[in-house]
């Protein structure tokens, strides 16, 4: 038995052996075949056909000299694919290096071996040997003067095939000395990137360093060493941002200093958080002030310093009246942030994804003309104060799911063309969805409204309000529901205007309670049987 599995493992690893040689055989040749239309192998073809052409145009002059003009145009045609050839060689494939990576080395010249002399001048004289034996059997006359001026042109071809062969080697070493230059050249180009690049490491190293320093002055420092790091050098900008991002998570609110622990994220914070509590809080507001300033600044599409395709990690930062108004970034991450005074998106781009989930503003936050690219989440996020999305545009899907809004709420002309999801939101205050449109759908399932609703000339693709409760006043005026409506159980507790109120399709009205009159603009869609506040 112990040999039968031996044997079976030892098959079954030669079969993978074979498998992995026959796919790497296939990978190798898939691999040529992708490769082969380089511009060095079509200058091959090219040259090919040219003097494939050009012989089959002058074959005339091998019986008699050029019968005519009937095979000009192949003659033209072999001269010009020569032409292409030669271009094709000077312009062969190229590749622009990557910025900011080292230089390219410079092509080499394969070594002329001894083998090669020896079949060079073997060719040389086989040329010779052909050429006499071709002019002698077809010279005129049996005299000993057509044979010596047949050896005669035999001497010259040969001698004219050497001169050719001495032309191509003086081109060699031509050639030779000018990548002997080109190395030189890249030699000290490659010792002056590595320079530059050595330079780059040890200012960022030193301002990382600064960062950690207990001095306020010194963090201050840093930051503008890694904000000159970042302007002079594009391809490290994110690494700054990210780094100063790290600072911004790294470090506790001034105001939150007492009862936090500072947290390690890829940084060295200060050397003394509790110092910063018993009397610096005030210099490290403006270390962090500073830090969020440039950032904000550099991140500004209008801006002669602008930074673009900036991804931001502000995870569970405490951020101090954020102003991010004109920027434009690829993605953003708020996720667990506390924008303490005022916090202000306007018009602000995310070309990415956005996460603002259980994030904390403090003081007011306006996104009036935010545009989101892609999907947006504002999950479980707290407004302490007033919630300003007015004219913002949501491309793609967003949720604002069990969103709580202390303080009043407009979404007035904003237009959300993926899917709006407000499930379970609380509103303590006025909610404004004034001209708004909703593209796709929109779930406002089970939120209260404890403040006034307004959702006047509103459109909606589809909606459902079920389980909702609206404690103050629902205005629903020229709302309009291109799809389904549903309203199952809902509870209007206070006085409703539904008036002009246009449906693509019955609402569904199961079990929804109406405190006040009865919509006489739903009447048609209640039974005749059921009296205010007595439906459902």
């Amino acid at each position: 038995m112990p040999t039968t599995v031996t044997l079976q493992v030892l098959f079954k690893s030669r079969a993978d052996r074979s498998g992995r040689s026959r796919s790497r055989d296939f990978e190798e040749v898939t691999g040529k075949l992708r490769r082969w239309p380089s511009r060095a192998n079509l200058a091959r073809l090219a040259l090919g056909i040219g003097l494939a052409l050009a012989s089959w145009a002058v074959r005339p002059l091998w019986g008699s000299l050029w019968r005519g003009f009937g095979t000009w145009w192949a003659a033209v045609l072999g001269g010009l694919s020569l032409v292409v050839a030669a271009l094709l060689f000077a312009l062969r494939d190229r590749r622009e290096p990557a910025e900011h990576a080292p230089p390219a080395a410079p092509e080499t010249l394969r070594t002329l071996t001894s083998r090669s002399i020896v079949l060079g001048a073997t060719a040389l004289l086989a040329v010779g040997a052909i050429a006499a034996t071709l002019l002698l059997r077809t010279s005129s006359g049996p005299g000993a003067a057509e044979r010596l001026d047949a050896i005669k042109t035999a001497a010259t071809l040969v001698a004219g095939a050497g001169g050719a062969a001495a032309l191509l080697l003086a081109a060699r070493r031509q050639r030779s000395t000018e990548l002997t230059l080109l190395h030189q050249q890249w030699v000290s180009r490659l010792t002056e990137h590595d320079a530059a690049e050595r330079r780059l490491t040890d200012l960022y190293l030193k301002a990382v360093e600064q960062l950690g320093s207990p001095h306020a002055a010194v963090r201050h420092g840093g930051l503008y060493a890694l904000e000159r790091v970042a302007q002079d050098n594009p391809h490290q900008r994110q690494t700054v941002v990210n780094v100063i991002c790290a600072y911004l998570r790294s470090n506790p609110h001034p105001s939150q200093v007492g009862g936090l622990r500072n947290r390690s994220l890829g940084i060295k914070g200060p050397a003394s958080v509790y110092s910063i509590a018993s009397g610096d809080r005030h210099q490290e507001r403006e270390v962090r002030l500073t830090a969020q300033r440039i950032i904000e600044a550099h991140l500004r599409a209008t801006s002669e310093k602008f930074w673009p395709d900036i991804d931001l990690d502000l995870t569970g930062a405490a951020l101090i009246g954020f102003d991010l108004a004109h920027c434009r970034l690829k993605t953003a991450t708020f996720t667990n942030a506390e924008f303490s005074e005022d916090a202000d998106f306007s018009q602000v781009v995310f070309d990415g994804r956005v996460s603002f989930v259980k994030a904390k503003f403090i003081g007011g936050a306006k996104f009036n003309q935010a545009v989101f690219s892609d999907q947006s989440r504002f999950d479980e996020v707290h407004f302490h104060q007033y919630a300003m999305f007015t004219e913002a545009r949501f491309i793609g899907r967003t949720w604002f799911m069990q969103a709580t809004y202390q303080a009043s709420a407009w979404f007035d002309e904003t237009t959300f063309e993926g899917g709006a999801n407000f499930r379970k939101g609380r509103f303590a205050e006025r909610l404004s969805l004034r001209e708004a449109t909703f593209a796709d759908d929109a779930n406002l399932d089970e939120c209260t409204f404890t403040g006034s609703a307004s959702f006047t000339d509103t459109r909606f693709s589809g909606a459902t309000f079920s389980d909702s409760t609206f404690k103050a006043i629902a205005t629903f005026t020229n709302t309009s529901f291109r799809n389904y409506a549903r309203f199952e159980n809902a509870k209007f507790l206070s006085l409703t205007d539904f008036s002009k109120m246009t449906f693509a399709e019955a609402p569904e009205l199961d079990g929804a309670v109406f405190a006040s009159r009865r919509p006489s603009e739903l009447a048609d869609y209640l039974p005749d049987d059921r009296t205010p506040g007595q439906l459902g």
